[in-house]
């Protein structure tokens, strides 16, 4: 049997932050975890759009250019762990390499979806300056802020085996950052604390 199914569709390249802090246990039973079960349901709910995935640390890389194929994309979110780039939050490089897949796009609607935890302290390329290259490419941007403020379990060094030992830290969030990207591009701004704010978000 073959049928014929015509769809608006749209590109997304999903961008997640996977430096250490997103293990911090503000979430049950991480802040990683967590993400990556909303964007696997996120992925299942979107059947005729095209979606890719970035992640970036203290750099950033293509895990899956934009594909149709949800099975996949799904497993390379599944199996996303922390502490396998150098550690910082570089914002502008993950965003950088999203715009790169979406200015070869044809489709006329282009979105990037920010997750992160942190504040901008690393790479080459600004956040602003990446938004504003976005915007002229006609993509926007929607941040999602992920994390509590104050003090939280997070990693506090990685051990040789590859783990992470844990202590009491001040977690700290630059919210204007994000939500500057969002307007840049006239996306929009999100902020999660908890498990019940990312689904609503997502």
């Amino acid at each position: 049997h073959e049928s014929v199914i015509e769809a608006e569709s749209i590109d997304i390249m999903m961008v997640m932050d996977v430096s250490p802090s997103m293990l911090s246990k503000d979430f049950r039973p991480d802040r990683l975890t967590v993400a990556k079960e909303m964007a696997t349901s996120f992925i299942a709910r979107r059947p005729y759009d095209r979606l890719g995935l970035v992640v970036f640390s203290g750099g950033a890389f293509t895990q899956c250019p934009l594909t149709n194929d949800r099975r996949i994309l799904q497993a390379f979110v599944n199996n996303l762990q922390a502490g396998r780039l150098p550690d910082g939050t570089a914002i502008g490089m993950g965003i950088a390499t999203a715009v790169q897949h979406l200015d070869k796009s044809d489709s006329k609607s282009k979105i990037i979806l920010l997750l992160t935890d942190g504040e901008n302290n690393a790479g080459n390329l600004g956040p602003l300056n990446a938004a504003a290259i976005a915007k002229s490419l006609g993509i926007r941007i929607y941040t999602i802020g992920v994390g509590s403020e104050g003090i939280v379990m997070s990693p506090s060094y990685q051990n040789n085996d590859g783990s992470f030992s844990f202590a009491p830290r001040q977690m700290n969030f630059d919210t204007q950052l994000l939500a500057e990207i969002a307007t840049t591009t006239q996306g929009k701004f999100y902020r999660a604390r908890t498990s019940e704010d990312l689904r609503d978000i997502y």
